[in-house]
């Protein structure tokens, strides 16, 4: 509130899809070769990561501030974008939580700022 007060605009950025366990420990349990990964995935998701995204969005909302849902961007339908083409370097995902360098490119790519206030 102090922020907006002295004409700062806050942007509120959701979670990032965030795995139960690391993405590629994920990918090698599904015994499928890398070609094969699926470019939207759901297996492993933390069950509540789109619930978060909504109290978020909700919160930005009553707080009258600009919010960017990462998993608008990222996902579709439950799955989320794994990958950006057919190198190893293009995977979104290195670890539970984190986007490499290309599936952070991606996702900030796609930031659009609404003016919510």
């Amino acid at each position: 509130h102090a922020l907006k007060q002295i004409g700062i605009n806050v942007v509120v950025v959701g979670p990032s899809p965030d795995w139960t366990i690391k993405f590629t420990e994920i990918i090698a349990a599904q015994d499928v070769l890398f070609e094969k990964v699926p470019y939207y995935f759901k297996e492993g998701l933390v069950p509540n990561f789109f619930d978060i995204d909504k109290e978020m969005q909700a919160f930005a909302v009553q707080n009258k501030v600009n919010y960017i849902s990462t998993a608008n961007i990222l996902c579709s339908d439950y799955k989320c974008k794994t990958r950006g083409g057919d190198k190893l370097e293009d995977l979104y995902y290195w670890d539970c939580d984190h986007l490499t360098v290309a599936g952070s490119e991606f996702l900030v790519s796609h930031f659009k700022m609404h003016n919510q206030s």
